[in-house]
């Protein structure tokens, strides 16, 4: 699915759900919340087979009222991951005042003692993307002490 196509897709909802909303018709509100029902779910099952990648590029090309909408319609599971796609600002504009975060995760290090490899594990945890701080950094409170790697 490209960008043509969620666009092609979003542009065939404004249309038919604006017809609807001018033509006389019984039960125009039921009408109404079913044909806009109908097209979310559209719209769900394309960014369900798209990566983060392509949904970050896509939010990236379209316009923010668009995007937004696009936004909404994400799996909370893959907000996140999206955040790390588009730009600080775009992100902004979504998401508010959340950033992209890591996850906690395991790293293995690796040092000689006595001849010999001596492995250890331990949790690391990563801050990046925030205001006021510099870069990304690997914050390491294992086998080499409290240091900034």
């Amino acid at each position: 699915m490209t960008l043509k196509s969620v666009v092609d897709l979003l542009n065939k909802q404004k249309i038919i759900e604006g017809m609807v909303r001018t033509q006389p018709m019984q039960r125009h509100e039921l009408v109404e919340k079913v044909v806009h029902k109908k097209h979310l779910a559209e719209l769900q099952t394309v960014l369900a087979s798209l990566s983060v990648s392509e949904i970050g590029k896509i939010l990236a090309e379209l316009p923010l009222d668009d995007a937004r909408l696009l936004w909404q319609q994400i799996e909370a599971e893959r907000l996140n991951d999206i955040l790390w796609e588009v730009s600080s600002s775009l992100g902004a504009d979504l998401a508010g005042d959340t950033e992209p975060h890591f996850h906690a995760g395991e790293v293995t290090a690796y040092e000689l003692v006595d001849g010999r490899m001596r492995i250890s594990r331990h949790q690391a945890h990563y801050a990046c993307r925030s205001k006021g701080r510099g870069g990304c950094h690997l914050w390491n409170g294992g086998v080499f002490g409290e240091e900034r790697l």
